[in-house]
């Protein structure tokens, strides 16, 4: 019926696109810039300028954004 919604692959582009700009955005808001809208029109030109034009960018993203998420802020290795 609709193929292009059953492509999975472009299905997770588009989940790891959000997840990259909401991982985006909470690194920019409280730490390096103070003010809400700043940061989000920061990571908007971020997420238009780099990320959604080359597909390799948006998957290290991730990946170096999980990273810092899992390492930097949940500490597993403090259990």
């Amino acid at each position: 019926m609709f193929p292009a919604l059953l492509d999975f692959g472009e299905a997770f582009g588009l989940v790891v696109l959000v997840i990259v700009f909401i991982m985006l955005y909470k690194l920019f808001y409280p730490g390096i810039v103070s003010s809400q809208l700043v940061a989000f029109v920061v990571v908007a030109i971020i997420t238009f300028t780099v990320v959604i034009p080359y597909p390799w960018f948006k998957y290290l993203m991730f990946v170096f954004l999980f990273m810092y998420g899992f390492f930097w802020t949940f500490k597993p290795y403090k259990w």
